[in-house]
C-alpha cells in the first residue's frame, strides 16, 4: 500500500510497606495519566508523507511533522504523550513514534509487511498493528519493541481493543474478523462472512458491540462481543470506510468515501438516524471524536482537508486544510472508569 489510501480499494486497485508502596506508586501513576490532557488531533497525510497536528480548540494546524513513508494508521497512547504511526510504504514495514511534547519522531519500530491500521490498548501497555502481509504485531509501549507477532488469516487491515484489554478484533479481507486473546496472543475465534472488504472496527464504550465497515457491500456489521455473533447488518452509503463512536456510546459515525457522506447510526436501534453531506469529491475516510464528544474530525482524502462536525447538530462547523491525502486521525480518548486510563469504557 505505497502512497495510497486505505479506501477505494476497488477503484485504486490496492488492495499500535513493599506492597503498600507499590500500590501507592501505581495509584499515583494512574492519577498522573488521567491528569494529562492532549487536545491535539494527529492526521496522517498518506500522499504527503507527513502528519498534521491540529489544535482541536481552535481548529488550526499547529505543526506538520515530516519523515514518514505513506503514513496510514495512527493511534495516541491513553496518557496523550505518544502517537504511533504506521508507515504503510516502508519496506520492511515500520511504525514511527511521535513525542507529543516536541512533535518529533523519537523511535522507529520494524513490524510486519505493509502495516495498515493501529490501535492502543486501554491500559496503554500495548500497540497493535495490523499488517496486510498476514500478521498482527504487538508492541510494548514501555520498550517500543515488538513482543509478539501473530499470524492472521487473509489480509488484516483494521484493529480495535476491547475496553477491558482482553481481546483484539482484527478485520481481514476478504470477509472475516479475527479475535485475538490479548493475554496469550493467540487467535481465539474467527467471525466469517461479516461483509465483503471489512475495514475499520470500532468498539462501544461498554465493550458489548463491535461495528465493522464493509467496503464492498456498503454496510456495517454489528458484532456482539459476548458470543462473537453478527447481530445486525446496517446499510450505509457507498464505500464505508471510517468508523467512530461517541464517548456516550449512543452514536456511531461511518464515513462513506464514494458518495462523500457520513452515516449516523443510533446504537439503540442499530439504524441510520441521519446522513451528513460533505463537500463534493471530499472522499471522507478516517474519523475521531473528541473526548468530550462534541466534535467529530473527518479526514477527507480527496480534497486534502479535515472536516469538523458538531455532534449536537450533525453539521460541518469548520474545514481545515492539511497535507496531501489525509487518511486517519488520532485523538486522546476519554477516561475509562474501569482502569483509570484515558480510553472509552464503562464498568
Amino acid at each position: 500500500m505505497n502512497n495510497t489510501s486505505i479506501g477505494f480499494v476497488a477503484l485504486k486497485q490496492r488492495l499500535a510497606p513493599g506492597i503498600c508502596i507499590v500500590m501507592a506508586l501505581a495509584l499515583l501513576s494512574a492519577i498522573s495519566a488521567v491528569a494529562q490532557t492532549n487536545t491535539n488531533a494527529y492526521v496522517t497525510n498518506n500522499t504527503a508523507n507527513t502528519v498534521s497536528v491540529i489544535n482541536t480548540a481552535n481548529n488550526t494546524v499547529t505543526a506538520t511533522i515530516a519523515g514518514f513513508n505513506a503514513p496510514l494508521g495512527v493511534a495516541m497512547t491513553p496518557d496523550g504523550t505518544r502517537v504511533y504511526v504506521a508507515n504503510s510504504g516502508a519496506v520492511p514495514g515500520t511504525v514511527a513514534v511521535i513525542n507529543t511534547q516536541t512533535n518529533r519522531i523519537v523511535s522507529t519500530i520494524t513490524v510486519g509487511s505493509s502495516p495498515s491500521l493501529v490501535a492502543t490498548s486501554p491500559d496503554g501497555l500495548h500497540i497493535y498493528v495490523a499488517n496486510e502481509g498476514g500478521t498482527l504485531s504487538v508492541i510494548s509501549t514501555a520498550t517500543n519493541t515488538v513482543t509478539a507477532t501473530i499470524g492472521i488469516a487473509g489480509t488484516p487491515v483494521g484493529v480495535a481493543v476491547t475496553p477491558d484489554n482482553t481481546r483484539v478484533y482484527v478485520t481481514s479481507f476478504p470477509d472475516h474478523v479475527v479475535v485475538v486473546n490479548a493475554a496469550t496472543n493467540t487467535v481465539s475465534a474467527t467471525i466469517n462472512r461479516v461483509g465483503q472488504g471489512p475495514l475499520v472496527p470500532a468498539i462501544t464504550p461498554d465493550g458489548k458491540t463491535v461495528y465493522v465497515s464493509n467496503e464492498f457491500t456498503n454496510n456495517v456489521s454489528a458484532i456482539a462481543t459476548a458470543n462473537n455473533s453478527i447481530t445486525k447488518t446496517i446499510a450505509t452509503g457507498q464505500i464505508p470506510i471510517g468508523v467512530a463512536i461517541t464517548p456516550s456510546g449512543a452514536t456511531v459515525y461511518v464515513s462513506n468515501g464514494a458518495d462523500n457522506k457520513i452515516s449516523v447510526i443510533s446504537t439503540a436501534t442499530n439504524a441510520v438516524s441521519a446522513t451528513i453531506a460533505g463537500a463534493t469529491s471530499s472522499g471522507p475516510e478516517g474519523m475521531a471524536v473528541t473526548s468530550d464528544g462534541t466534535k467529530l474530525f473527518v479526514a477527507n482524502y480527496t480534497n486534502d482537508t479535515v472536516s469538523v462536525i458538531s455532534t449536537a447538530t450533525n453539521t460541518i462547523s469548520a474545514t481545515i486544510p492539511v497535507g496531501l491525502g489525509p487518511s486517519f486521525i488520532a485523538l486522546q480518548s476519554p477516561t475509562n472508569p474501569c482502569t483509570g486510563n484515558n480510553q472509552q469504557g464503562q464498568c
